[in-house]
């Protein structure tokens, strides 16, 4: 006897609404936060500062992005996503405004560092939890597409922002950035105000007592529903912490200091900012295949497989002169960046369930916003003290190694006793 899950039939349609709203919605957070590297150098010339300093605010950026994301998460789980997210575009939008009329370093770190990185925040943890709640087989899959606005934005927007600074201005960039950001919410804000169906492993738990024995073998196949004060006390756990540190110390090494890196070998910037265009098209690959790759050869070996290749991709950025090469790397770091980060996500869900995926997320989300803390600053200061960034392009790599071999130890967790509540 095969028993139906509640609400599988409702999962399909309105499920892929709710990714390609959450996909637009990427895009406009991602590609506008992602164009930052652009401003860069205009930015430390027109300030009079240095790159460490102006990469601070990125920093800073990661700071607020991982402390609003675990209050965002908690608040998606109990109340659903749309008026986090609605006050995160609110907020974000206004801090891009606001960029228009700075004068000082202390301003970037509070209208991008602060008010932008806050609504980063409120944005991705919300978006990543109510995907996942709507997906169980396809979750990979879904959380791919959904993550492809990230690749799509930072494809399309950098290299727009750079012709329209090359133009009018890095101060009118700004309010080009923050309309993105108001209008790429507008399908999310109709969209996710559904609440996703059960969760299958809810109901199992609820009906086993009523269901046949068949039911009850089909039902013990289901992953268990883990709290997030149960998750942090698993091995997977601070695994996921482990990998989401080196992933974004060496992805926000690459996002913010590749152009400056290009154009230091000469190449004008409108050029340079290609790199990130490349860097994405293997980001959106590697988002729309990953799924194929967990279904022939698991998850597990595939989030291996693809930090090693980010490793290898940075090892080869060393003393290269070549803007070929550049790009080449750039699409391979994109690609193993891409399906490592979607696996990644999707495997939380996977393992400790989707009842408090919101909240687990969020904690998780506090090493990602740990090492997009460390890598702009890190990168900027060994380039300050050795005009280059050899040393940071190795660090890197070294970090997304030790990642690799954290991934090994992503299981599912057993023989945890359950806390009492």
């Amino acid at each position: 006897m095969n028993r139906e899950i509640p609400g599988e039939k409702a999962r399909p349609s309105w499920g892929w609404l709710v990714v390609a709203a959450s996909t637009i919605m990427m895009f406009g957070y991602y590609g506008t936060s992602g164009s930052f590297g652009i401003f860069l150098k205009p930015i430390v010339e027109m300030l009079d500062s240095t790159r460490a300093v102006a990469s601070g605010a990125m920093s800073t950026f990661m700071g607020l992005n991982g402390l609003t994301g675990i209050i965002a998460g908690r608040l998606t789980d109990r109340y659903g996503p749309r008026v986090i997210i609605g006050t995160s575009a609110l907020l974000g939008g206004l801090g891009y405004l606001l960029m228009y009329q700075v004068s000082s370093i202390w301003q970037i770190h509070v209208f991008f560092g602060i008010m932008v990185g806050s609504s980063m925040g409120a944005c991705f943890t919300p978006i990543i939890a109510t995907v996942s709640k709507w997906f169980t087989e396809k979750r990979v899959l879904a959380v791919g597409i959904t993550t492809v606005g990230i690749g799509m934005g930072q494809m399309v927007l950098p290299p727009l922002v750079a012709y329209f600074i090359a133009n009018y201005g890095w101060r009118p960039a700004y309010f080009m950035l923050a309309i993105t950001v108001w209008i790429t919410t507008v399908p999310a804000m109709v969209l996710l105000g559904r609440k996703p169906p059960q969760s299958t492993a809810v109901f199992s738990r609820r009906q086993s007592n009523r269901a046949s024995e068949d039911d009850d073998i089909e039902i013990s196949k289901l992953p268990r529903e883990w709290s997030a004060r149960e998750a942090v006390r698993t091995t997977p756990f601070w695994m996921f912490i482990i990998i989401g540190f080196v992933t974004a110390t060496g992805f926000y090494f690459i996002l913010i200091h590749i152009v400056a890196y290009a154009t230091d070998m000469g190449i004008v910037p409108t050029t340079a900012a290609l790199i990130l265009t490349f860097l994405s098209v293997g980001v959106i690959a590697a988002q729309l295949l990953v799924w194929f790759l967990t279904v022939r050869i698991n998850s597990r070996f595939t989030i291996v497989t693809l930090l090693v290749l980010q490793a290898l991709a940075l090892f080869f950025l060393t003393g290269v002169t070549s803007f070929q090469m550049l790009m080449a790397l750039g699409l391979a770091y994109g690609f193993g960046f891409g399906g490592s980060n979607t696996v990644r996500l999707s495997m939380i869900s996977d393992i400790f369930g989707t009842k408090s995926a919101g909240a687990i997320l969020g904690l998780v989300s506090i090493a990602w916003a740990t090492g997009g803390i460390v890598g702009p600053i890190l990168a900027g200061y060994i380039f300050d003290l050795s005009q280059s960034y050899d040393v940071a392009f190795l660090a890197g790599g070294s970090l997304l190694a030790i990642g690799a071999m954290s991934g090994f130890f992503l299981k599912a967790p057993v023989g945890l006793k359950k806390l009492t509540q």
